[in-house]
Formats: structure tokens, sequence, C-alpha cells
């Protein structure tokens, strides 16, 4: 049962991610809904305002996460990747070399411990990095600041760079999706895999069990064809903006 203390908590902080996000979203910031909450969130606690997020509501909403991860698979992936071998063959060895990189400098230099350095040095996929560094003993807050530096560096200095060595002129972005047609049964079939999933990922004691489970039974329906879902925009920035005011 909350305490009204709690309560005034989880509202400040979700109030002042929400502002995060609309500022950072109007800014047109990568994961605005993510990180917005998180930095307006670290701003609030080093001001000592009463911001909390119980780690129970966050773990709620891992699986929600972990779908939309998953969702991003399907068979015309998979038919695409066939003529990408020596590129995919080539990203895994810089990622691969990159991270060890990294988490030596982590390691050695700025002093984290082992796991506190391999999931701050690990490009990409911020929330699942600080959230399964989390689960496996990290520094939470330590994984979370060097990810968001690491993105927040990308963003100033990435785009400006392949403008500057390009002779095409920038263009605004679009993300063109293609329709898929809302089912029921394959809602159902969704939820049951993935409730299914977590159970035996906690069984197996796999970290997070929450995001991994519903990530892997997401994956595996889409790219199966049983599940074309087009999941809604908003329901990932919603969860974006609670995840990230959690971790802030």
């Amino acid at each position: 049962m909350l305490t009204a203390a709690q309560a005034r908590s989880i509202v400040c902080s979700l109030a002042i991610g929400a502002v995060g996000g609309v500022l950072f979203h109007a800014l047109q910031v990568p994961l605005a809904w993510m990180l917005g909450p998180m930095c307006f969130n670290i701003l609030a606690a080093l001001l000592r305002l009463p911001v909390h997020t119980p780690p129970a509501l966050r773990n709620g909403l891992l699986p929600v996460l972990g779908v939309y991860l998953g969702s991003s698979f399907t068979p015309e992936t998979v038919e695409r990747a066939g003529q990408w071998p020596w590129s995919l063959a080539g990203v895994m060895l810089f990622v691969f070399l990159c991270t060890a990189l990294v988490a030596w400098y982590y390691r050695r230099v700025a002093g984290f411990d082992r796991i506190t350095a391999l999931f701050s040095a690990g490009p990409g996929a911020l929330t699942a990095m600080i959230l399964t560094g989390a689960a496996l003993g990290g520094d939470e807050r330590r994984i979370a600041l060097a990810q968001s530096l690491r993105l927040t560096l990308l963003v100033l200095v990435l785009p400006p760079l392949i403008f500057a060595l390009s002779s095409q002129p920038p263009r605004s972005a679009t993300l063109e999706v293609a329709a898929r047609a809302f089912d029921l049964r394959q809602l159902a079939l969704l939820a049951v895999g993935c409730a299914l999933s977590v159970l035996l990922f906690k069984r197996l004691h796999v970290p997070t069990p929450q995001l991994a489970g519903p990530m892997l039974a997401s994956a595996v329906l889409y790219l199966s064809g049983l599940v074309a879902l087009d999941l809604p925009h908003w329901l990932l920035e919603a969860t974006l903006w609670i995840l990230g005011s959690a971790v802030g």
C-alpha cells in the first residue's frame, strides 16, 4: 500500500518526466520519451526534489518494451539479411571490438566493476543495457549516464559529420511503416506467448525475464508470420516515459 508521500513522489517524477519528454520530442531528440524523462529526473534528484518511481511499476512495463523490440524482426528482415553477409559479419566484429575496448577503459581507467563496465560499453539498446545491467548487479546510475552520454555525443557529432562528408543535402527523415490489421486472435496469441516466456525465463533464472522473455516470444511470432500486428506508437512512448523517469 502506497503512502501519501510515496504517491506524491511518483506523481512528481512522472510529471517532471512528461515535461522532459515533451521538450526533447519538440527538439527532435532521438529516444525523446526515454532520454527526456531520464535527464529531467536526474536533474530533479540532484536538486533533491521528491522524485521516485517504484521498481514494481518499472518491471510491470518491461514486457511491453520486450514486445516492441521483438516485433522489429519480420520475415522480410531475414530474407534481406541473406543479401548482406559480409556487412553483417563486419558489424558484428566491430561491435565486439568496440565493446571490449570501451569496457577495458571503464574497468581499468574509470574503475567500474566488471558488469557495469560491460553494459556501459555496449553500443545501442540503451534501455535494455541499463535494465539488464542493473539486474545482473551493475551500477544502474553509471550505466545510465554512460549510455546517455554516448547517445548524446552521437546525436551532436554524427549528423553534422555525415552531412559535411556527403554531397547530398540533408533531408527530413520519414519512417514508413506498413499497415497491419488489428486482430484480436493475434493479440491473444502474443499475450499468451509473452506470459509463458516470462514464466519459463524465471524458472531458468534468465536476467530480466520480463524483458527477455517477451522479446524472444515476440520475435519468434513475428518471424514465423503468426503475428503481424501494427503496435501503437503511443504505447511505446508511454512505456519509455515511465521507464525513463524510473531510471532518472
